[in-house]
């Protein structure tokens, strides 16, 4: 993609204005608050000084260290440069520090993902002032794949390099060659957290499939801490090729796909959790599909939204250990986030249809103990038509972690997933890649799916060199049906078993995971699986955040 193709595609959607007022923030003296409020309440000190340390991937105090291949690790490694960890605090030298600036500062370096740990202290002098010590223990960054995924019954290889801490600089870098049941694709990331030094983050990819192609441009300015006044961002994105409609686990139809997205919003603070967000969208759909067909054969849907949000959140911000990845510190987000949304489509002229859009979204944790979490979600969506709802979306989640036992955590997760679209390759599936194991990836598909999964994960305290072994017991049970059949009408599937894990805590993957379950239907133990990851996370996003697109892209 040329940059002028690039530049006139801004110019015909009519974002030209809206990209320079982005520029304009860039460079703009905005200042966030947290750089020049003063603190309230007697919980505040002033900081005179910030001592910053970065520790090795393997430092002298671990018994790896005596191995060569410890020593060459650290040789080859980058470690992060302390220019990148200063511009993630908010705080600064003699300005004031507050408990939930030290809080949020330690969440902004540990959600860069290049780090094994940070830890953030004061050494207080009079009580009123104080030097500030921030250590963190950096990642091995580099990491060459040569990937071997069994789910469901599908094989999926890839080879690839991932840089996450490209020069010590925090800039992610992945380049991936996969190949897999339905089709090949070359995948070519690169995200800069701080671009230009700024608060945006800039995304850009690039997939090459075998039948189709995408990129995506992203310049964001995302939620990140309660005393950010404002945000901002842009995104583009592009797909033409082939997309895919699936009839079962294995059989599906090929549909001539083109999409073009543009988006841009601006959102301001006001008040202390509370936000209120505006933004502009620009479409371009030209779908072909071959079951059913339209009457011309062809949709076409060119038109500007107008939407506008509003919103407000309550967060606190703790941290565990041996929920999700061996010895990994995840960030554990409570509080309440609500968000709600409008948006109006301008058609082009010479069309007479007007949408309308409206969106909710509620997040909720609670901490009852330091050990015991629980996380509700819930979001819903509608468009309509002429006074008609002509698509709609609802998704609910309910987690829980518990840690009381020593070495272990009971984790359980009850999903809810309804669609009504008009477009026949919007689906629903269940099977081992959504949460059901012991049966194919996409063996039943409808638009109405419920999902229980229970696991008890044991971290062990046996070693074989960095990496630490444990293992998992499985319960999982859902049913998927179709709209108009009724509840009653989708078959409970149900599986259970065993899986081993290796905690890689010195890399980025943080976990390896095989699984064995043992299919209720067929009353045998059926798929394997070998994947990384867990299926269901303890970290959310507590973010009040940018409109996605509605694509899906099946890869």
């Amino acid at each position: 993609m040329s940059l002028n193709s690039i530049i006139s595609y801004f110019r015909k959607s009519g974002l030209v204005i809206q990209l320079v007022l982005l520029v304009f923030c860039i460079y703009a003296p905005c200042v966030d608050a947290f750089q020049t409020q003063e603190g309230k309440g007697n919980n505040v000190l002033r900081v005179t000084r910030i001592n910053i340390e970065v520790i090795n991937v393997i430092d002298s105090t671990e018994f790896l260290f005596k191995y060569r291949f410890a020593r060459l690790a650290n040789y080859l490694h980058i470690k992060t440069k302390e220019s990148i960890i200063m511009r993630e605090l908010l705080f600064f030298p003699d300005s004031v520090l507050t408990v939930r600036r030290l809080k949020e500062s330690a969440n902004n370096l540990r959600r860069l993902g290049i780090f094994q740990w940070v830890t953030i202290s004061v050494d207080t002098l009079e009580n009123s002032y104080g030097i500030a010590q921030v250590k963190v223990k950096d990642l091995f960054s580099s990491e060459i794949n040569t990937s071997v995924r069994i789910e469901g019954g599908n094989l999926k290889l890839g080879v690839g390099f991932n840089e996450s801490n490209l020069a010590g600089r925090g800039y992610k870098v992945r380049v991936s060659a996969v190949k897999q049941d339905t089709r090949d694709f070359i995948k070519l990331v690169f995200t800069n957290p701080r671009f230009l030094g700024s608060r945006f983050i800039n995304d850009l990819r690039y997939v090459r499939f075998s039948d189709a192609e995408s990129y995506s441009i992203g310049f964001n300015k995302i939620y990140y801490s309660q005393e950010t006044k404002w945000d901002a961002g842009i995104n583009l994105f592009d797909f033409s090729g082939n997309d895919l409609i699936y009839e079962s686990s294995s059989g599906f139809k090929k549909f001539n796909r083109s999409l073009k997205q543009y988006q841009t919003y601006f959102g301001y603070y006001f008040g202390e959790n509370m936000r209120f967000r505006t933004g502009l969208q620009y479409f371009h759909k030209d779908n072909f599909w071959t079951d059913p067909v339209p009457a011309n054969g062809k949709v076409e849907w060119r038109s500007r939204r107008l939407s506008v949000n509003f919103g407000g959140i309550k967060r606190n911000i703790s941290t565990g250990r041996n929920i999700d990845r061996s010895e990994f510190e995840e960030d554990i987000h409570t509080g309440l986030l609500f968000k709600t949304g409008f948006g109006l489509d301008f058609p082009s002229l010479g069309s007479d249809y007007r949408r309308e859009s409206f969106s909710t979204h509620l997040f909720f944790g609670r901490r009852f103990s330091s050990d015991e979490y629980a996380f509700l979600e819930a979001g819903h969506g509608r468009t309509q038509q002429k006074g008609k709802t002509i698509e709609r979306v609802t998704n609910g989640r309910l987690t829980f972690f518990s840690t009381r036992l020593r070495n272990q955590t009971l984790a359980g997760s009850v999903s809810f997933s309804r669609i009504n679209f008009r477009q026949p390759f919007t689906q629903l599936f269940l099977g081992e890649n959504t949460g059901l194991r012991g049966y194919l990836n996409r063996e039943f598909i409808g638009d109405r799916r419920i999902l229980i999964n229970l696991e008890n994960r044991v971290f062990s305290n046996y070693r074989l060199m960095s990496a630490r072994f444990g293992g998992v017991l499985f319960f999982d049970s859902g049913r998927i049906w179709n709209s108009g059949e009724g509840f009653d009408s989708g078959k409970w599937r149900t599986s259970m078993g065993i899986g081993l894990r290796l905690g890689i805590p010195k890399f980025s993957q943080g976990i390896i995971r095989i699984d064995v379950a043992y299919n209720f239907d067929q009353s045998k133990f059926s798929t394997f699986s070998f994947s990384n990851g867990s299926y269901f996370r303890v970290l959310f996003p507590m973010q009040i955040g940018i409109q996605n697109f509605d694509f899906t892209i099946s890869n």
